[in-house]
This record gives structure tokens, C-alpha cells and sequence, in this order.
């Protein structure tokens, strides 16, 4: 049996990791890191974008003309790359009112089939937008830049298939935080026992950085 820690204290899981589970959380937190590794350089570069243009505009009385559309369009990805992110940890913004209001048992039914819409809805965006990309994208340049607007498009699928393969993982893997409550499992214990079954079966070896980046998570 494994411990993890919520806001109410410990609590134990009730079983062992399964390889499939294991395998789903390492999924989502490998994937979780690379997703805000690239999301952070893409606001570094909105960043430099903005003050490239400003120090051109009014201290070299030359502004560019590329750097507003590149700011715009990697604060984009940037922020639909968070929004995946946001789905993987259940941040997004949710109303509680009315659902801390129902029993247990009722809470985890709606839970349930809020989840089977919000997987209905991506899946819909999914395919209108790889739809759109192709179709719209493909014919179309950015003005300053004049690179096609696929590249700006593509976003919206790419970070819908993030938050599809997060809330697959979640299901598979168990939930880093319920909808409806305030409640965390702790992700880093369930990196750290996966960590150490691994070692001890003489499987694949996490290093020591990625294990206490999941601790420290």
C-alpha cells in the first residue's frame, strides 16, 4: 500500500500501482513538464518580442514591423498551451455553490458526467479545428511575418489533444484533484513509488533530478 497526503491529511490509495497506471501518471507528469517548458520559453520570446519593439519604436525611431504579429502570436500558444496544463491539474475556474451541496455519492456521478461532456466537447473542437487549419489555414499568411496561419491555428488542436490525453491519463492514473472539492492527491508520491518499484524490479531508472522535481511537485 502507498500513502498520500491531501488537505485533510493521510489517506491510503487502497491498492498497489498497476503497470498501466504507473504508466499513465508518468504520461501526464513527463508530458506535463515538457508541455510547461515550451509554454515558458513561448512567453520569454513574447516577452523579448514586445520589448524588441518598443526599444526599436521610440529609442531607434525604426520599429519593426514582424515583432507585434510574433509577440501575439506566441502569447497564443503560450496560453492555450496553459489551458491544456490547467486540465491536467483541474484549475480551471469552477462553480461549487450548488454541487458541495450533495452527498458524496451524488458529487462523484456528476463529476462523472461532467467529464464525459467536457471529453465530447474536445473531441468536437478537435475536429472542426484540424478542419479549419487545413482547410482555412492553409491558404492563408500572416501580413508581417508571411508565414501560413496554419502555424497560428494548430494551436487549437494541439492543446485539445493535451487536455484529451491529461484527462485520460487522470482517468487511468487517478485524479491529481476531484472537480468538486479542494482535495490533492499527491502526484510526487505516486512519481516516488513508481520510482521505487521500478528500481527494485530492475526496470527503467528515473533520475535523481526528475524524482526530486516530483517530490518538489
Amino acid at each position: 500500500m502507498m500513502e498520500t497526503t491531501g488537505v485533510g491529511g493521510e489517506r491510503a490509495l487502497g491498492a498497489e500501482l498497476s503497470p498501466v497506471r504507473s504508466a499513465a501518471v508518468l504520461c501526464s507528469y513527463y508530458l506535463g513538464l515538457a508541455v510547461e517548458l515550451v509554454a515558458g520559453i513561448l512567453l520569454v520570446c513574447a516577452a523579448v518580442f514586445v520589448i524588441s519593439q518598443v526599444f526599436c519604436r521610440y529609442v531607434l525611431e525604426s520599429p519593426l514591423d514582424w515583432t507585434e504579429e510574433a509577440a501575439r502570436y506566441t502569447a497564443v500558444w503560450a496560453g492555450l498551451l496553459g489551458a491544456a496544463l490547467g486540465v491536467r491539474s483541474n484549475t480551471h475556474f469552477r462553480v461549487l455553490l450548488l454541487v458541495n451541496r450533495f452527498g458524496e455519492g451524488t458529487r462523484r456521478a456528476v463529476e462523472q458526467v461532467c467529464r464525459v461532456i467536457i471529453t465530447v466537447m474536445l473531441l468536437v473542437i478537435v475536429w472542426t479545428s484540424i478542419r479549419y487549419v487545413l482547410d482555412i489555414g492553409s491558404i492563408q499568411e500572416s501580413p508581417g511575418l508571411q508565414i501560413s496561419m496554419a502555424w497560428l491555428y494548430s494551436v487549437v488542436p494541439v492543446s485539445t489533444v493535451l487536455m484529451l490525453v491529461f484527462m485520460f491519463c487522470e482517468a487511468v492514473g487517478g485524479s491529481v484533484r476531484p472537480l468538486w472539492t479542494e482535495e490533492r492527491t499527491s502526484e510526487a508520491e505516486l512519481i516516488e513509488k513508481i520510482v521505487e518499484e521500478a528500481e527494485r524490479a530492475g526496470g527503467f531508472v528515473v533520475g535523481e533530478d526528475a524524482a526530486r522535481g516530483a517530490r518538489a511537485k
